[in-house]
C-alpha cells in the first residue's frame, strides 16, 4: 500500500536455500525521500525538527554486542514506541567504529554502559554520538511517518537529508564547522533500525549540511515567538514601554546579548538587529551539567549508587523517586557555583564583547530554568545598573529556542 507521497518498488529478495537461490519473497524498497532537519545537538537532549515536526530524545547511547531480544510482536505498537525502544546498527566511515547501539531512553536503563557527551573535554564536531544519534532518530522518525501514511514498513528506506545544526561558539571556527559538514556529507551512512525483531535498512545521504554557532539562530525564534513569551517582559517594563504590547518585532532592531545556558556550555552571542557581531560571540564551559555531575558524584558516594548525569536529571524530574530529596539537596549546593561563573561571564561579555552597547539581555536554554533561582535577581540588578532590559525566557519556551530558530532560519534562507 502506498500513497502519492511515496513510491514503493518491489524487488526480489534473493535467499540461499540448500545452496540454491530462490526469489519468491518480495523486498520492498522506498525510493529516496527528501528530509529537512534542524538539530540542536544538546549535551542533555537531542532536540530536532524533522520536516517541521519536533522531536526530543535523551542524547545518550549504549553500545551493545550479541543482539537484543524483542518481546513485543505487535507491529503497530513497535512502530508507535520506536523512539522509546530504539535499537540500531550504524555503519559509517564518519564514526570510529561501526556497531549496534541502544539510543535515548532505552540506553538509560544501564548506567554503567550508557555514554553521553563529555561536557568537560569533548568537542561536538569530533564526537561520534551526535552522528549516531541524529541519523538514528531521523531514520526512526521516517519509518514512523511512512507507516502512518501507508500502514506498511519498507524493508529498505532511502533518505536524503538537508541538515542545519550548530556547535558551541567556543568550538566553532570555519575549520571545525567544515569538519562536521564533511563527516555528514562525504560519507554514506547505513542505519539498520529494529522494529521489534524486524531489521529495516535506512540508507542515508546528507546532500546539504550547514553548521552555525549555538544560540545564533535563537534570535529568529525570538522574533517569531508568540505574545505569551513576552508577557513577563512586558509587565516588568510596562512603565518604560508605556504599556505597549510587545511582540517579537520589538527585538528586530535591538542590540541583544544572548546568554544561552546549556548542559555543558554557555553561549554568549551579540546581535545587532538581525545580524550577529561575529567577533563578539563566544562560549564557555559552564552549564547546569557541571553542577549535576558534581551533585551526582555526591549522591553516588552517599548512597553507593552509580548514576550518570542524565539519570540524575530524571531523578530531579520525579518527586516520587526515592532519591529525589537527596538529589535536590546536592544540586542546590552545586548549582550556586555555576550560577556565579555565568553571572561573571555576562558582566564581562557586556563590558568587553559588546562595549557596553547591548540593550537587551536575553537568557534562555535548559540551564536557565534550573539556575533561575540563583541568577534572576542578580541579572536583573545588572540590567538596572547598565540600562539593559532583561528578557528571561519562560520555561515553556527556553529549551526550544535554538532548534526553532534554525527552523525559522531555513524558511528565510532557502
Amino acid at each position: 500500500m502506498c500513497n502519492k507521497f511515496y513510491f514503493l518498488k518491489l524487488l526480489s529478495r534473493i535467499k540461499m536455500v540448500g545452496g540454491t537461490e530462490v526469489t519468491n519473497e518480495n523486498l520492498s524498497v522506498l525510493e529516496k525521500i527528501k528530509v529537512n532537519v534542524e538539530a540542536d545537538l544538546g549535551n542533555s537532549n537531542l532536540k530536532i525538527f524533522i520536516n517541521d515536526e519536533y522531536v526530543t530524545v535523551p542524547n545518550v547511547f549504549q553500545r551493545v554486542h550479541g543482539g537484543m531480544d524483542a518481546y513485543e510482536s505487535d507491529e503497530n505498537k513497535n512502530v508507535l514506541n520506536l523512539l522509546e525502544n530504539l535499537y540500531v546498527h550504524v555503519s559509517s566511515s564518519a564514526i570510529k567504529r561501526n556497531g549496534s547501539f541502544l539510543i535515548g531512553k532505552r540506553a538509560m536503563q544501564n548506567s554503567e554502559k550508557m555514554k553521553a557527551m563529555n561536557i568537560k573535554i569533548s568537542n561536538k564536531h569530533e564526537e561520534d554520538l551526535p552522528i549516531i544519534n541524529t541519523l538514528s532518530v531521523i531514520g526512526a522518525k521516517m519509518i514512523q511517518k511512512v507507516y502512518k501514511e501507508t500502514k506498511a514498513i519498507p524493508d529498505v528506506l532511502n533518505i536524503d537529508i538537508d541538515l542545519i545544526t550548530a556547535i558551541p561558539a567556543s568550538q566553532h571556527t570555519p575549520k571545525t564547522a567544515q569538519f562536521l559538514v564533511n563527516r555528514f556529507t562525504e560519507n554514506k551512512h547505513v542505519v539498520i533500525i529494529y522494529v521489534g525483531d524486524r531489521p529495516i535498512t535506512v540508507q542515508v545521504e546528507c546532500s546539504k549540511v550547514r553548521v552555525t554557532k549555538e544560540a545564533l539562530a535563537a534570535l529568529y525564534a525570538i522574533t517569531e515567538a508568540p505574545y505569551e513569551m513576552f508577557k513577563e517582559f512586558q509587565e516588568l517594563y510596562k512603565d518604560r514601554l508605556d504599556n505597549k504590547e510587545i511582540t517579537g518585532d520589538f527585538f528586530k532592531n535591538k542590540k541583544i546579548l544572548h546568554t544561552d545556558i546549556g548542559e555543558g556550555t554557555s553561549e554568549y552571542i551579540f546581535t545587532d538587529g538581525l545580524s550577529p557581531v561575529l567577533d563578539s560571540c563566544s562560549g564557555e564551559r559552564r552549564g547546569i551539567g557541571h553542577a549535576i555531575e558534581e551533585a551526582c558524584a555526591l549522591l553516588n558516594k552517599e548512597r553507593t549508587t552509580n548514576f550518570k548525569r542524565q539519570q540524575f536529571t530524571e531523578i530531579l524530574l520525579n518527586k516520587n523517586d526515592k532519591y529525589y530529596e537527596d538529589a535536590s539537596e546536592f544540586i542546590y549546593n552545586t548549582r550556586f557555583e555555576q550560577a556565579e561563573l555565568i553571572q561573571e561571564d555576562v558582566e564581562d561579555k557586556f563590558t568587553n564583547d559588546t562595549g557596553g552597547q547591548a540593550e537587551v539581555l536575553a537568557v534562555y536554554g535548559g540551564g536557565s530554568i534550573s539556575l533561575k533561582e540563583e541568577l534572576y535577581e542578580d541579572l536583573l540588578m545588572l540590567c538596572k545598573r547598565t540600562g539593559m532590559m532583561l528578557l528571561y525566557v519562560p520555561e515553556k519556551y527556553a529549551i526550544e529556542l535554538n532548534p526553532k530558530g534554525m527552523n525559522v532560519l531555513r524558511k528565510i534562507i532557502d
